[in-house]
């Protein structure tokens, strides 16, 4: 006899027409239960089934979003409905007054339709385990296939790296600003503002937060250096014009001269949405004088790396990413794969941010996410948003092996990356997914062999929504201890963008950079602005502490040990990090970072010491680049009380 009996004007069909039997069940537990199975009406939830939990989910929602119940379809998600973060908080309200228990707001989120949600709080009732959750291990095949090569094959060092964020010009600065803690958002003044251009109706708007984050010198580009006219420079896109001038810096760094290396160099890389063109475009004069056709050569994102491997004559892959807030760090996964499958010797991957560069602020919508007041409080109880930043970052990669036989100074050594996307099991589109955020980072951590006990800190995305940081904080809980992470609050962990705010497109590789050179400054840098937990964060039984003070993070025996010629450096286990980047629409990254070995030079690779002296050839495109050089090669050295180890390091 059955026990529930539904009938279906049709059949709900999947994407490739198939019967949709998850949609059919939904619609089943969603209809009237035959008398002889009705629980009685005075019962209560707490004991009843996934049935008439949908029944009473359906009704709640239908209130929260002042529809008839018949529109709430137990298979679609919250947000498709209607929904957002602020009215999913009222559901769980009612949710925990209609069953008494505490019901966290991530639980929401992971499980976004009525149907998964009522299933998992039959379950959850019944103390039985909840199936809903997923397993996150990587594919045995993959893992075993990774376990047969050696790791100094598969890993990729960084031999260079650059960036201009706020308050930073260069990577030096990027790290004092990191180390003393400093934040670089800069609040304007109503009269600074008025110059700009913004109008005295917004900056009335009570909503209007004065602030930014913006680089301090974006037009000083030197067009002649690259070839180019200055009508040509006036309308590429800042993000290009950045990029590229970062990318010298990025390869000076690494000491490789596109002209002369031997070898492919290929370029990954992304920008953010382009708002220069809307301004050429408004210019009637300068749009007759060089046509629409160029003026969009100039902008088009399509563009970004391959204008890089033309003015560079870089002759591996030209790639341009597109995964919104995880884009750079899906540019250095991609450099990783082209690596190790030989498609270039080195490869050049980041990304670039660069809106409005006038000063400027942005409106606060409350429940979204930007910040009420310009502040990032990633993970803190006053946590309430971001706000955009701008940026551009570079890392000079190359397989391990060859940069210890090449005697290059290596900055960090890539482990593992890993990308996925989320898919349709969550909340909405733009919603994050505790899911697709822990098999991203379990997936890493198994493309580098590597175990999530070794990890003594990540770089997270943390952007201080008060829903997005508990399910960041959930998907690491679940992918470390799958992965058998150490004891309660022994991983550190924080945010850039409470230094910077949100990059966008560069955001994953400011995270990169600023874990590598915390690697190499053996030091943690602060989270700003983290006073108290946000008490949605599931810390207790966690591995995670945020790290509001700088930490030394001293290296371990392994790597001050240092390593034969020829060994594998990381066959023990030195300091190691990882970064997580994921974006609007479900991309995620995630990467699996080790420190330097100490001792990274192969007994084979070239010196240029002459007994106790070292020669340093420096060039300039002209005279004057020539003397700047030499005297940023000066201040590198008394910024930092440089040992003669470190002139022999750089006479290599």
């Amino acid at each position: 006899m059955p026990t529930r009996i539904a009938t279906l004007d049709a059949l709900p069909l999947t994407p490739s027409g198939k019967a949709d039997r998850r949609a059919i069940l939904a619609r089943l537990d969603a209809a009237p239960a035959a008398p002889s199975a009705a629980p009685a009406e005075d019962a209560g939830l707490r004991g009843a089934g996934s049935g008439r939990l949908v029944r009473a989910l359906r009704a709640m929602w239908a209130d929260v979003l002042a529809r008839p119940i018949e529109a709430i379809d137990p298979s679609t998600s919250f947000f498709d409905l209607g929904g957002h973060s602020l009215r999913l908080v009222e559901v769980q309200r009612q949710i925990e007054a209609a069953l008494g228990v505490a019901v966290p707001l991530v639980d929401l989120f992971e499980r976004p339709t009525v149907s998964a949600l009522a299933a998992h709080l039959a379950a959850q009732l019944e103390t039985t385990p909840d199936a809903g959750a997923r397993p996150i291990a990587a594919p045995a095949v993959h893992a075993a296939a990774i376990a047969t090569e050696d790791a100094s094959t598969r890993s990729i060092a960084i031999v260079g790296l650059a960036c201009r964020m706020p308050g930073a010009d260069d990577a030096a600065a990027f790290w004092h600003l990191l180390r003393d803690g400093v934040e670089a958002i800069r609040h304007h003044d109503r009269a600074t503002l008025v110059a700009a251009g913004v109008s005295e109706a917004l900056l009335d708007d009570p909503h209007y937060v004065r602030a930014d984050a913006v680089l301090d010198q974006p037009d000083g580009f030197d067009a002649a250096y690259f070839g180019m006219s200055p009508r040509e420079a006036q309308i590429t896109n800042p993000q290009q014009r950045v990029f590229l001038e970062v990318a010298v810096d990025a390869f000076e760094d690494a000491g490789i001269d596109p002209d002369r290396f031997d070898g492919r160099i290929g370029v990954y890389g992304g920008s953010n949405e382009n708002l220069y063109l809307a301004r050429i475009l408004r210019a009637p004069a300068l749009l007759a004088a060089v046509g629409a056709y160029a003026a969009t050569v100039g902008n088009r994102a399509d563009y970004l790396a391959t204008r890089v491997a033309y003015k560079l004559g870089l002759t591996g892959p030209a790639m341009s990413v597109q995964t919104a807030c995880s884009t750079s760090l899906v540019a250095i996964h991609a450099a990783v794969q082209a690596l190790r499958q030989g498609e270039c010797a080195v490869a050049l991957a980041g990304g670039a941010s660069i809106g409005d560069r006038r000063p400027r602020g942005y409106l606060h919508q409350p429940g979204g996410i930007l910040s009420p007041d310009g502040r990032v409080r990633a993970f803190d109880a006053d946590g309430a948003g971001m706000l955009p930043g701008h940026g551009v970052g570079l890392v000079v990669l190359k397989r391990l092996d060859d940069a210890l036989r090449d005697g290059d100074a290596i900055r960090a050594v890539i482990r593992g990356t890993a990308i996925n996307n989320d898919g349709r099991d969550k909340i909405g589109f733009t919603a994050p997914s505790v899911a697709g955020q822990a098999a991203v980072i379990a997936a890493a951590q198994a493309d580098g062999g590597v175990a999530a006990s070794t990890v003594s800190y990540v770089e997270a995305h943390g952007t201080a929504t008060q829903l997005g940081d508990p399910i960041e904080l959930t998907a690491l809980n679940r992918a470390f201890r799958d992965g058998g992470a150490r004891a309660q609050g022994t991983v550190g962990i924080g945010s850039v963008k409470t230094n910077i705010g949100h990059l966008d497109a560069a955001a994953g590789v400011a995270g990169v950079i600023k874990t590598a050179l915390a690697l190499e400054h053996e030091l943690i840098p602060p989270s700003l602005h983290y006073c108290a937990p946000n008490p949605s964060l599931p810390l207790d039984d966690s591995p995670f502490r945020v790290v509001d003070a700088a930490t030394p993070w001293p290296r371990t025996p392994a790597e001050a040990d240092g390593v034969a010629a020829g060994a594998d450096p990381l066959a023990s286990v030195p300091r190691r990090a990882g970064v997580s980047s994921f974006g609007i629409g479900g991309t995620n990254a995630h990467a699996v970072l080790d420190a330097a070995p100490s001792a990274a030079i192969a007994d084979d690779a070239p010196s240029y010491g002459l007994g106790g002296a070292h020669w340093l050839p420096l060039s300039g495109h002209t005279p004057a680049a020539l003397a700047r050089r030499a005297a940023d090669l000066a201040d590198w050295f008394d910024a930092e009380d440089r040992s003669a180890d470190a002139l022999a390091q750089v006479a290599r």
